[in-house]
């Protein structure tokens, strides 16, 4: 068996980009240079260990950042941006995957706890020419899901054939900067067929894929802080893709 520990130290910055700086506040013309970058600083701390046929990883987290880039309103398409003070994300990540015979399970979870450490003012309606809705300290970040899992279950068939079985969870989503709505929690299960075969210099890959088996209605994404309140895009429903991949070494 083996076991490792490691930790790490990081700081950064973001500058804003082409789209955020793209429209002022409040309708007014010219590009949004009042906009500043944010730096973060993140600690990470993790263990790793294998024994025999099976593996594991666990990392706990924290960053902070400073002048956190947030959307300030979001009409038509059309969206303003603002620096909201501080933030903080911390959480932790656990995966690992172990081996019997033909079968091989892997697995990842995530919890996230992504909030602000500053009140500010947002828009909380349209048309906003001013922002007048009070965000309170310790509200959630918008946009971010406090638990992810993904686990899947491969069976090597053949030597060229593997079938997989893989699912999805997510939790529960804030939409706007007052956590006021939510995008629900949603599971979702996938399937594949995947084969591999190989001649000398060449190789060819070929797979079909099915998601979302069970053709369930959820969100796939938010549009953070919507200001006519359409903030749920849904998620694709069920649906079977394929490829073909075929290389040669030289």
């Amino acid at each position: 068996p083996t076991l490792q520990a490691y930790a790490s130290v990081g700081r950064g910055m973001e500058t804003p980009t082409l789209n955020e700086v793209a429209y002022r506040p409040g309708g007014q013309s010219g590009l949004n240079t009042g906009l500043a970058a944010s730096s973060h600083e993140t600690v990470e701390l993790g263990l790793r260990g294998r024994h025999g046929h099976a593996g594991w990883s666990l990392a706990v987290f924290e960053t902070r950042t400073e002048r956190e880039l947030t959307v300030l309103s979001n009409t038509g398409g059309r969206a303003t941006f603002q620096n909201a003070g501080r933030t903080r994300r911390n959480g932790l990540e656990l995966s690992g995957d172990a081996q019997w015979g033909a079968l091989t399970a892997s697995g990842a979870l995530t919890l996230l706890n992504a909030r602000y450490r500053d009140g500010f003012l947002t828009c909380d309606s349209t048309p906003c020419a001013a922002p007048t809705a009070s965000v309170a300290p310790g509200t959630r970040l918008p946009g971010v899901a406090s638990q992810r899992v993904w686990a899947e279950l491969a069976w090597q068939m053949a030597p060229a054939w593997v079938w997989t079985v893989d699912m999805l969870h997510s939790g529960k989503v804030p939409v706007n900067d007052l956590n006021t709505d939510h995008a629900a929690g949603y599971t979702v299960w996938g399937s594949s067929l995947r084969w591999t075969q190989r001649w000398q210099a060449w190789s060819a890959q070929a797979f079909v894929r099915w998601d979302n088996l069970q053709d369930r209605r959820y969100v796939g994404s938010v549009i953070v802080n919507e200001s006519n309140r359409r903030y749920f895009e849904p998620g694709a429903g069920r649906s079977v893709s394929a490829g073909l991949t075929l290389s040669r070494t030289f």
